[in-house]
């Protein structure tokens, strides 16, 4: 037996020179046995090659369920809600959800995942140009949440085509492209691809199963996974792989850029108990052979060699592995390895159905078919295949382990087609990378409107979340600048406290959220204001400028009165007034709008009299005064003794220029001193001054006396007699008016008698 072997292999081996092939070639098929002509000598060969191949260890895809309605979706090879047309039997549910909708279909509760909006134009779009691309994401926001299920992400995409004159943008472009490669090694570009594995359409959703019933068996619901596929050709052969990036892989027209650091993916990491440290990437092979009857499908991750050895003993092992294990170029020590839920197999977990029997109705937009890429809008028999996979159960719900609830689930999706249904088959068509399952993590900014001020006592809080469609929830203000305040309801709430406030977003998954603190300041400072010091008017001051100031920039002012006058310059710091009141000098700030106030009174002074102090009349005879000059001194003195007081300004005295004074030997001058003040306030008095004249000079002589001797007792009487005589002699009038007997007459002889002559002078 065992030299047998030898010779087979030896003979392979040779065949494998002539035809220029190698024996890993032939292990693993890489080129078309059908377009070499064989020599009659080797047909034999020939057939023991097909042989190796059948029974060859690399074909380890296993028997799957077919079509099937899990979390509500219909896996079914039809496209519209509602309606289940490869369902055995077929039923119009009204109740399950699909990629499109159909009113013509029953129009119950199912919905389209995928985004259905200009339909129409992009119609016309394929119509015109066959080999039109384009995109559609899902007809809800990321992981929004429908009934008893979270819609977290789906993607539809139209590939290009390589019919006709057509070239395909996206294709395999090398001979040696194998799923096990580092993607890095491919070479991608523009081509051509037989119509067999040619690429129309793409489709991808992902749901979390959050009914009751999901949730009895995981406490985070159950994850599905859908995808779809249709091709050009409707051979009834299908060899697709939906190869699930954790990164978000771009294509430059010439590689994947992005595709991970692990051999060109991000390669599954684990503890020694077997718990996930890093999820990574997947790979779920769906092929379909004879005429689409027998659904077969593999699903692998992308790991190191050296975490397979007693993998399958661990006790914290998400999944267990099958033993395939396939790496390609460039990949080692990294490599594809093939997968089955922990315990079990994947019968009960991939559901996979082309539509066999009958042709079935393609997307809104319609599709293409056949070697002239025609339009058309219905899938033929054969053409579309669409799986379903539990994720959950195959240990790929990567949120039920060692990851943050805002972690990707996946990340890129690229659509691929084999040349046959062994995995390391010539690669030949790819469409993508499509983001899906990129879940971004949540994030959130807040922002504050303005401060609050006296101009805006309110702010308005708003959040700029991503994705958009998070739940925004505000708190504040903070009671320590640490906790959260109370709740305040609304998107962007107005507020009137300053403070630190916090707004979280939250996405539909439990657990997943981002916060932000943001600070309403408060900026209500009074300006600084001062109305000056109180100021007076008078009958002389009868306007004024008050003296305001403020060391606030750029402030404005505005003066107001209830009592008194604003003549001019209400709006500087400076205005002229002109009647006694309270002025009100009002600050305000251009910054805050806030406003302050003082007052400044202005009293209105009553004049000040005018006190006069008047002589009182001076009457004297002329007399008193010795002489003229006396007169004139004593006139003077009269004048100056009239004074005045008092009054407002500069006092006017009339009354006293001009004044001559009485003669001495009389007269009269009278002053009248009037004072007039600044004010024009006047007070006035008079008094005179006057100068008597004396009476005339009136001498009084006594009666002369004529007697006889004999009525005198003796000479002495005589003598006292003749004295008596002389004093009789008086004088009156004039001014001390004087009279003197000249010489010293005396009494005549008694005894001789006689007579004397008295003369009495006056002066």
């Amino acid at each position: 037996m065992k030299k047998t072997i030898f010779y087979h292999i030896k003979i392979l081996h040779e065949f494998c020179e002539i035809f220029r092939c190698s024996f890993i070639d032939l292990i693993f098929p890489n080129f078309n046995l059908t377009k070499i002509i064989v020599h009659k000598k080797y047909q034999f060969y020939v057939m023991v090659l097909f042989m190796l191949f059948a029974i060859h260890p690399s074909l380890h895809s296993q028997a799957i369920s077919g079509a099937a309605v899990q979390a509500n979706f219909g896996i079914d090879a039809d496209v519209y809600a509602n309606k289940e047309q490869f369902l055995v039997p077929p039923t119009v549910s009204g109740i399950y959800d699909d990629w499109f909708f159909n009113s013509a279909f029953a129009n119950g509760t199912g919905q389209n995942v995928i985004d259905q909006t200009n339909a129409a134009g992009l119609k016309t779009s394929i119509q015109a140009n066959n080999n039109f691309t384009f995109e559609k994401r899902m007809s809800k926001p990321k992981n929004t949440m429908v009934g008893n299920f979270l819609w977290i992400d789906a993607v539809y995409g139209r590939d290009g085509n390589s019919t006709q004159s057509n070239s395909d943008s996206n294709t395999f472009s090398g001979n040696s492209n194998k799923n096990g490669d580092n993607p890095t090694t491919w070479a991608l570009g523009s081509g051509s691809i037989p119509q067999k594995d040619d690429i129309v359409d793409v489709y991808g959703y992902l749901r979390r199963d959050l009914s009751p019933a999901a949730l009895a068996v995981n406490p985070n619901g159950i994850l599905w996974g859908y995808g779809g596929a249709s091709k050009i050709s409707s051979d009834g052969n299908s060899h697709f792989d939906f190869e699930f990036f954790r990164t978000e892989v771009s294509f430059n027209g010439s590689a994947l850029v992005g595709t991970g650091s692990q051999a060109g993916h991000t390669a599954w990491t684990f503890d020694a108990t077997g718990k996930i440290l890093v999820p990574g990437d997947v790979l779920v092979a769906i092929d379909f052979e004879n005429g689409g009857t027998k659904p077969l499908g593999s699903v692998r991750v992308w790991m190191s060699s050296a975490d397979i050895a007693n993998f399958n003993s661990r006790p914290d092992r998400p999944f267990d592995l099958t033993g395939v294990f396939d790496q390609g170029n460039g990949a080692p020590p990294y490599g594809y390895a093939e997968i089955k839920a922990k315990g079990g197999g994947i019968l009960t977990n991939v559901f996979a159905v082309v539509n066999v029997t009958a042709a079935t109705l393609g997307p809104p937009w319609g599709t293409l078919e056949g070697s002239q890429a025609n339009f058309q809008d219905n899938y033929k028999a054969l053409q579309f295949t669409e799986f379903g996979l539990n994720l959950t159960a195959l240990g790929l719900d990567s949120r039920n382990v060692n990851q943050s609830p805002c972690s990707n689930l996946l990340g890129s999706l690229i659509v691929k087609t084999r040349s046959s249904s062994s995995f390391t088959a010539e690669l030949k068509d790819f469409s993508g990378p499509y983001l899906f399952g990129n879940i971004t993590d949540v994030a959130v900014e807040g922002n504050v409107s303005n401060p609050l001020t006296c101009n805006n006592p309110t702010a308005t809080l708003t959040a700029t979340p991503t994705p958009p469609n998070a739940t925004i929830k505000w708190y504040g203000p903070s009671p320590d600048g640490i906790a959260d305040g109370p709740f305040i309801p609304g998107n962007a709430p107005v507020v009137s406290v300053k403070g630190v406030y916090t707004v979280y977003a939250y996405t539909n998954l439990e657990g997943c959220f981002a916060k932000k603190t943001v600070t309403v300041l408060e900026n209500k400072e009074p300006p600084n204001v001062n109305a000056g010091e109180d100021k007076a008017l008078t009958c002389l001051i009868t306007s004024i400028k008050l003296s305001g100031s403020s060391s606030t920039p750029n402030a404005t002012y505005l003066w107001s009165t209830l009592d008194g006058n604003i003549v001019s310059g209400g709006t500087t710091l400076t205005p002229t007034i002109d009647k006694a009141g309270t002025y009100t000098l009002t600050v305000t700030d251009p910054i805050n709008g806030c406003k302050k106030a003082d007052d400044v009174v202005v009293t209105s002074t009553p004049p000040t009299p005018i006190n006069i102090t008047c002589p009182e009349d001076n009457i004297k005879s002329s007399c008193f005064y010795a002489d003229q000059a006396a007169v004139n001194t004593a006139f003077d003195a009269f004048k100056q003794s009239f004074t005045a007081s008092g009054g407002n300004g500069t006092l006017t005295i009339t009354g006293l220029e001009n004044l001559t004074p009485p003669a001495l030997c009389g007269g009269t001058v009278t002053v009248n001193y009037n004072v007039t003040d600044s004010c024009g306030l006047q007070k006035s008095c008079s008094a005179t001054f006057t100068i008597t004249a004396p009476a005339a000079v009136s001498a009084e002589a006594p009666t002369s006396v004529n007697a006889s001797a004999c009525a005198y007792a003796d000479q002495a009487a005589l003598d006292a007699a003749f004295e008596a005589f002389k004093a009789g002699f008086k004088v009156s009038g004039g001014c001390d008016a004087k009279g003197e007997i000249q010489g010293s007459p005396t009494a005549p002889k008694l005894c001789n008698g006689g007579t004397v002559t008295v003369t009495y002078k006056v002066t």
